[in-house]
């Protein structure tokens, strides 16, 4: 057997589709397991070469290509279909038999529809073994999938009858990387979808010296990284750093800023963050080594999302600050908070994205901090033999006895 990797969302050489990429890449060579990758067309030469992966599709998961408000996703889920299923046809080219497995590890149900559509262009005898995984899903709003827009909802149904009738159930193995994400999908599209865990390579976490990055020792490291958007509670910063200042919290604020015109989403605060003695700021990306020292240099890492929004999604951030043993903060009823209710990890809950709440939930945070930090430590390596490519791989193949 071997495996073809589709990631059309893999471009650039930092980030959870990298990550992902590197971990089947590392894990399929200790298996023994031939495995080739294609990404996307606009992906980096240094991805091509790392991976030696083919840069076929034109559509990345994330892109919404139709803008109509009534009609743009089903539009996308056959539009975007063809063209993943057009691209598909590299696989043809390399030679993919009915003994190989394709793995789509960030599905959408644009590509579960492209999916269908090349497996239907091929004889039945010639169909690969597919495995497609869920990480996050565009319907999952709030927590209870009906509220989701009814435009959407219709298109992953859609996109699983279509897979249903050219998939036999014992070579099709459907993955949700959340037991919402699962559940819900189950439901929704009438198949079998499975809890897994998420495909994270932790090969990058060498053992990192506690470095302190703020004069003043004596203060709570605050970390908050990724990408600075509203539903990540981003607006919401300065208020949080302004209560914590207020109510005596000896707190030191590292915070990412990507991209830089996310400064405009705190308005008149942007320019006293900028000069706040106990907030330091890195505008941009950063590359792995800068992402995971910061993390490293953090006594607590902060998600102040959206629960809502984060209802079902997983997150990298979460996986990475708890695998290095970091105390968290983040948002009630979702993943990252089941998470530490099963016993991962160690941290504080906040009802509510308001900056109260979440300010309160950093108070307490820091208040049991020595107590909370020794739980996080204990429990990371736990966590990183849970939650990583290893056990997805098993999951994955179990699910696929005859492969």
């Amino acid at each position: 057997m071997r495996i073809f990797v589709l990631d059309p969302g893999l471009t650039g050489m930092t980030g959870h589709h990298f990550n992902v990429a590197k971990g089947f890449q590392r894990e399929a060579a200790r298996r023994g397991i031939d495995i080739r990758f294609y990404v996307n067309r606009a992906a980096e030469a240094a991805v091509l070469s790392e991976l030696n992966a083919r840069p076929v599709f034109q559509f990345g998961p994330y892109q919404v290509v139709s803008g109509d408000p009534l009609s743009g996703p089903i539009e996308d889920v056959i539009g975007v279909g063809l063209s993943f299923a057009e691209s598909c046809k590299s696989l043809n080219e390399d030679g993919v038999r009915a003994d190989d497995l394709v793995a789509v590890p960030t599905a959408t149900q644009n590509e579960v529809h492209g999916c269908a559509l090349w497996l239907h262009s091929m004889t039945k005898e010639a169909r690969p073994f597919l495995a497609a995984a869920f990480s996050f899903e565009n319907y999952m709003r709030t927590p209870d999938y009906r509220d989701f827009d009814m435009r959407i909802a219709p298109t992953y149904r859609f996109a699983a009858k279509k897979l249903a009738f050219v998939m036999p159930q014992d070579r099709l193995v459907v993955l949700g990387q959340s037991a919402v994400i699962a559940s819900r999908l189950t439901e929704l599209m009438c198949m079998p979808v499975h809890e897994c865990p998420m495909p994270h390579d932790y090969a990058s976490l060498a053992p990192r010296a506690r470095a302190e990055t703020f004069d003043d020792q004596d203060r709570t490291v605050v970390s908050v990284v990724g990408t600075s958007r509203p539903d990540k509670g981003f607006h919401l910063l300065p208020e949080i750093v302004a209560r914590c200042a207020g109510r005596g919290g000896a707190h030191e604020f590292m915070i990412q800023v990507a991209p830089e015109s996310a400064l405009g989403l705190w308005g008149d605060w942007a320019d006293e963050m900028r000069a706040r003695s106990d907030v330091r700021l890195h505008i941009g990306a950063m590359d792995e080594a800068a992402y995971l020292d910061q993390i490293v240099r953090s006594d607590i890492v902060l998600l102040p999302y959206d629960p809502h929004r984060f209802a079902g999604q997983t997150s990298g951030i979460f996986a990475e600050a708890v695998a290095l043993g970091r105390v968290v903060v983040v948002p009630s009823g979702t993943w990252m908070a089941q998470h530490l209710q099963r016993g991962a990890g160690a941290g504080v809950v906040f009802r509510d994205q308001a900056g109260v709440s979440i300010a309160d939930a950093l108070i307490e945070a820091e208040r049991n901090l020595p107590d909370l930090s020794a739980r996080a430590q204990a429990r990371a390596t736990a966590w990183r033999d849970a939650q990583c490519t290893a056990r997805f791989f098993d999951v994955m193949l179990e699910r696929l006895p005859t492969a």
